[in-house]
């Protein structure tokens, strides 16, 4: 019998409070580098690639298995698929976090933060959000704790509970359901894939589209405009259309993804 795949859920809850301590001690030690005027996004950027970066490859490293970065050969109508749900998604994550908002009421202080992350310049912003973020968290959840959980508990429970995690990772409320749900689709994109560089890119543009558009002065209320204390709802034709991109999207990608690879077996030796 073959050893089970590394990690299961107890130890995957363990990297989770590794990564954690690793991002504090990170960004205090970048901090001292920086200067403690230095801008909060980028600290945060540098915090996150030096700690989930390591943290990553200690995992890595125990599982005895390298991160799937390998990019298959894809058809362009699947790279437009996945385009459209990522310009889609945007739209429909950033809703599901003003219901959620509306739901559970948002501090100020916390929406003071959650601006912070945008505010300064623009490479700033995207650097953090649609570079570091898509390389670390999906190196992390897709590539070697939903590897693992599918392995271990089957596709969809692996699929679900490393969505969770991924939802738990954000450390509130106010993003875990866009997070959960996102995870969910980026998941299937790396299970369909094989790889992380899909899912990558789709995560980028989740984070750095409503930022770029911000930059370029096409700001829309309750997407892309600053967190407030107060619910703002997204423009119900905005919202519709965002709806529609998505759908068409999901459509292209399911219709035009790779066929599934053999099953693995984690009890039966080759």
């Amino acid at each position: 019998m073959s050893p089970r795949p590394w990690p299961g859920l107890a130890w995957a809850l363990g990297l989770l409070v590794l990564a954690f301590g690793s991002q504090a001690g990170a960004a205090w030690g970048w901090m001292l580098v920086l200067g403690r005027g230095s801008n909060l996004t980028l600290l945060a950027g540098v915090a996150n690639l030096t700690a989930l970066t390591a943290v990553s490859a200690l995992g890595f490293w125990w599982s005895k298995e390298p991160p799937a970065f390998r990019l298959p050969r894809l058809s362009g109508l699947f790279w437009l698929g996945l385009g459209l749900s990522a310009v889609g998604g945007t739209v429909v994550l950033g809703e599901l976090g003003n219901v959620t908002t509306w739901v559970v009421p948002l501090p100020p202080e916390l929406a003071r933060l959650f601006n912070q992350l945008t505010e300064g310049p623009l490479w700033v912003s995207l650097f953090t959000l649609a570079i570091v973020a898509p390389l670390t968290e999906e190196t992390l959840f897709r590539g070697l704790l939903l590897r693992s959980f599918e392995r271990r508990y089957g596709v969809w429970p692996g699929l679900v509970l490393s969505s969770a995690l991924f939802a738990a990772f954000h450390l509130n409320v106010w993003q875990a359901l866009a997070a959960f749900v996102a995870g969910l689709y980026l998941g299937w994109i790396y299970l369909r894939t094989r790889s992380l560089g899909p899912p990558m890119v789709v995560h980028g543009v989740f984070n750095g589209l409503p930022v770029a558009l911000a930059a370029l002065g096409m700001t829309v209320p309750g997407y892309n405009t600053p967190v407030a204390g107060t619910v703002e709802f997204q423009p119900w034709p905005w919202v519709l259309g965002g709806v529609v991109v998505l759908a068409a999207g999901l459509g292209l990608t399911r219709k035009w993804a790779p066929l599934p690879p053999p099953p693995v077996s984690d009890t039966v030796a080759p």
